[in-house]
């Protein structure tokens, strides 16, 4: 990310922009570490099957505020790239996506294959 921030200094003018960028930089390792942790310790909270203990609850609340936050962030930093970088990422992206297995993207209710 400081890597990012850094050169786009030479192509962004926009001071505002600059400054929004390093920001979510700032924050963005940290946002990413609490929203691991926070899912870590969902995960271990004992349940009975198909019951959502209230403990479960705030942490529940904790990991849709930093995703969220999290996604906000990304997309400002997004803004430090060009139209070229972002489209050559997509594709880079998809065919990275091309490689994971598809389990880890089905919905709830969908049935394993």
């Amino acid at each position: 990310m400081d890597n990012i921030i850094q050169n786009s200094v030479d192509y962004i003018d926009d001071v505002d922009v600059l400054e929004a960028i390093q920001e979510a930089g700032g924050r963005l390792t940290n946002t990413a570490i609490q929203l691991d942790s926070t899912i870590y310790t969902l995960v271990f909270i004992p349940a009975e099957e198909g019951d959502i203990p209230p403990s479960a609850v705030k942490y529940q609340k904790q990991v849709v505020d930093f995703y969220n936050s999290l996604n906000s962030d990304l997309e400002t930093l997004s803004k430090a790239a060009t139209a070229a970088q972002i489209e050559a990422a997509a594709v880079q992206s998809e065919a990275e996506l091309k490689k994971l297995p598809t389990f880890l993207f089905r919905l709830p209710s969908a049935k394993p294959k």
